[in-house]
């Protein structure tokens, strides 16, 4: 039902604003729907971790991208890159990755594809974890995928071993792995006589992880069960092909999925966002460089999108990256030039300015001149930081937005009198 507010209701309902001030650095619960397009950094660059870059996540300090390059033997890789650092900088010798190869347990059977990987910190051992699907790099038909399991410590990466899937689609290749807040783990596959796409939900053996060994039963995912994934009106199956990417918002409301290829386009390809009580889709990106959603790719020229991962850095020490939702695009050189690649960034936030003059997007450079204005582009489960000032007029709400002060004293909407 849409909230209207003028008034002397709107005076009321500002002055509550003015005792909940923004958290810049804090994603607030249930209101994590990043989309609004902020900006490419690194863009069409090649720093050292771009040769077929495929997945991208985080810690509290790092940067983890994996690499799977298999015409090279050394760029089968896990990069670990602090947060400080620049992402357009060359990555030099000081940096620390893991090399695949160095595995025989993965490499020997010709497990060489690593897809989109996830971290999670475990309370109970107080260590964190990378899960990451791995697959035959000739023909992921070939071998079922796998998850390998490393262990994050002051020196990188560590091995601990890897688990199948333990469903028979499995061959298909998942491309993406994504831990949900509680710990488990969703990975993409086919389901069905019909090859539906699914999601498939495991438990983790997380007792044997974090003795430091691995399972003596050589079994750490306990496979749980799985769901589709639906379009809008909640009841048709979405097939989504090209699995490249995933993962949960930081509440776990949402999930950001990621899909195309260059044998495309599809209707399904760019960044999809599926709510997760009923695993209907409540959003989908534009294939466009506008600022409501927009992720721009071109087959044309070998651009393939890639992973995402979900990550509130807005004023929290990473050069030149803002935003909560981080998506990788590659742009992928068969000869002799290197691969390029962009990584993108969307903010659940809309920012409002009396003073900054239209043309606006909402963006923090750019923000919005009213709060009525912002309130008509708003989208469900966004957050409209208001500047504070006198803003002239109510607005309405038709969907679930939060209103917060942003900065610089008191917020007044309207006159303060009721009509």
């Amino acid at each position: 039902m849409p909230t209207q507010a003028n008034g002397t209701r709107v005076l009321t309902f500002i002055l509550l604003l003015c005792l909940i001030p923004a958290s810049e650095g804090t994603a607030r619960p249930g209101y994590q729907g990043a989309y609004l397009f902020m900006d490419d950094y690194p863009s069409d660059v090649s720093p050292g971790w771009h040769e077929d870059v495929q997945g991208i996540a985080h810690d509290d300090q790092y940067w983890y991208i994996t690499q799977a390059d298999v015409d090279e033997e050394d760029e089968c890789r896990i990069w670990r890159i602090p947060k400080g650092q620049d992402l357009s900088d060359d990555v030099g010798s000081a940096e620390v990755y893991f090399q695949i190869d160095d595995v025989y347990d993965l490499c020997l059977p010709g497990y060489r594809h690593l897809g989109d990987l996830d971290c999670y910190y475990h309370e109970g051992s107080q260590q964190t974890y990378l899960a990451v699907p791995i697959h035959d790099h000739r023909d992921p038909r070939t071998l079922p995928t796998v998850v390998a399991f490393f262990r994050c410590g002051s020196s990188g990466p560590t091995y601990l071993g890897k688990d199948f899937l333990h469903i028979e689609d499995a061959m298909s290749g998942s491309g993406w792995c994504a831990f949900d807040p509680e710990g488990n783990l969703h990975v993409p596959g086919n389901y069905g006589p019909e090859g539906l796409t699914a999601i498939f939900r495991y438990s983790i053996n997380w007792e044997d992880l974090a003795s430091g060994s691995w399972p003596a039963t050589n079994v750490a995912l306990d496979l749980q069960g799985h769901t589709h994934m639906y379009d809008e009106s909640g009841t048709n199956i979405l097939n989504i092909s090209h699995n490249q990417g995933g993962t949960f918002s930081s509440d776990g409301s949402l999930l950001f999925h990621v899909s195309g290829y260059g044998d495309g386009p599809t209707d399904d390809d760019g960044i999809n966002v599926f709510e997760t009580q009923t695993w209907r889709r409540v959003a989908k990106s534009n294939n466009n460089s506008g600022w409501m959603f927009g992720y721009e790719f071109h087959y044309d020229i070998s651009q393939e999108p890639q992973g995402c991962t979900y990550w509130d850095l807005d004023d929290a020490g990473a050069p030149n990256i803002p935003g909560q939702l981080h998506v990788l695009l590659l742009e992928n050189y068969y000869v002799a030039e290197p691969d390029h690649v962009f990584l993108k960034h969307y903010t659940n936030k809309i920012y409002v300015d009396h003073r900054d003059p239209p043309p606006s997007t909402g963006r923090p450079g750019d923000p919005w001149p009213t709060v009525a204005e912002a309130a008509a582009v708003a989208w469900d489960r966004s957050r409209i930081l208001v500047s504070g000032g006198t803003y002239p007029g109510g607005f309405s709400v038709d969907n679930k937005t939060w209103i917060e002060w942003w900065k610089e004293g008191s917020v007044i909407v309207g006159s303060g009198v009721e009509p």
